[in-house]
């Protein structure tokens, strides 16, 4: 049967006891390390801590059995086995602090690791909002410039059609209006082509640009000019 004097504790245990106590005095005195950095210091202690639990542990079980196994004769008037429970119920019940008081430090311990967890969880989703935030604008901006654009290419075919008009009311005959719409049709579609807005396909050789059409007819146009002037 092992025995252990309560006058020569266990160093595992008794060394352990300033360590827990002041440590919660530093953190109190260096408020500003603690709100740096919250979880550091609690996440290397909560290892230690449960280590020093399981021994503890350990022990009160052995001081369990002991004390079972020597109960009946100190009742019955063994002055050694008296002796030796009144030592066991008294390491027993400070043993018994010192588990509970190393529980509440590792609860401790994972509650600010928990709390420092989820404040950088909520930063990161704070980023994630802020960066939702930003693009919202720049997208925002880029729907309307894409208005923007429509409308003056709206406006410059309007042009570009009624100058070709003036043109055709001049004396070349071409191209005439119906033919200016569908080939710019035409070309819109092949400006598409390829592009997250494509909506119809057409032949590679039926592809033209609005300016290589224009091109065309301007051509057409100069030709016809400089024949009549010749």
């Amino acid at each position: 049967m092992t025995t252990l004097a309560t006058d020569q504790p266990d160093d595992r245990l008794t060394s352990n006891t300033p360590e827990r106590t002041s440590a919660p005095r530093r953190n109190r005195k260096n408020g500003t390390e603690k709100t740096a950095k919250p979880s550091q210091g609690a996440k290397a202690i909560v290892p230690e801590l449960e280590g020093k639990l399981s021994f503890a542990r350990k022990r009160q079980a052995e001081i369990g059995d002991e004390r079972n196994a020597i109960s009946l004769a100190a009742h019955m008037g063994s002055m050694k086995d008296r002796a030796r429970l009144d030592e066991l119920n008294r390491e027993g019940a400070v043993l018994a602090g010192e588990i509970e008081g190393i529980e509440a430090a590792i609860a401790q311990a994972k509650a600010r690791i928990a709390e420092a967890e989820a404040n950088a969880a909520a930063e990161v989703e704070r980023g994630k909002q802020r960066e939702v935030v930003r693009l919202a604008d720049e997208t925002r901006r880029h729907g309307e410039q894409i208005d923007t654009l429509w409308r003056q290419s709206i406006e410059e075919y309007g042009e570009l059609e009624r100058k070709l008009a003036e043109i055709v009311q001049l004396g070349p005959g071409r191209p005439s209006q119906r033919q200016v719409q569908v080939a710019c049709q035409r070309a819109l579609v092949a400006a598409f082509i390829g592009s997250p807005l494509q909506f119809q396909i057409i032949a590679p050789n039926a592809r033209h640009s609005v300016s290589g059409l224009v091109n065309s007819w301007t051509n057409a146009a100069e030709a016809w000019a400089g024949k009549d002037a010749a």
